[in-house]
Parts: structure tokens; sequence; C-alpha cells
């Protein structure tokens, strides 16, 4: 996917983790997919359909914001 945030797309993901606990969950109302943040270890676990565009964006906006998928 080609597609690239806006500075406000950022900044609505940066907020969710902020309101989130460590091991807090997300679940993605448009794509059924969930996430759950582990923000001690900047990873997390995503269960759900990965071609959702929804979802694809959420893993690029993370990606530029230093987390990665916890495997496993």
């Amino acid at each position: 996917m080609a597609w690239k945030p806006k500075p406000s797309d950022i900044e609505w993901v940066k907020e969710l983790l902020r309101l989130l606990k460590d091991g807090g969950t997300w679940g993605v109302p448009c794509s059924g997919g969930t996430f759950t943040f582990y923000k001690s270890k900047k990873e997390y676990t995503f269960v759900g359909n990965r071609e959702d565009p929804t979802d694809q964006k959420t893993f690029i906006i993370l990606k530029q914001l230093g987390w990665k998928e916890r495997i496993g």
C-alpha cells in the first residue's frame, strides 16, 4: 500500500496509544481487527484481516512511530 498518513492520522494514533494502558486492546470497529499494545516494549499484536485497508494504514502509522509487531 502506497498510502501516506496525514499529520492528523499520526496524532490520532498517538492519542490512542497515550490513553491505553500497557497490554491495552483496541478493537477497530470498521474492520473487526484487534490490536493489543505492549507499551513497555513498544510492541503490538494483531488479530484480524491483514488485507483490510484500515488495518494496513494502522500498520504504516505504527511503523513510522517505531512500533514493532510481536510475532508468536
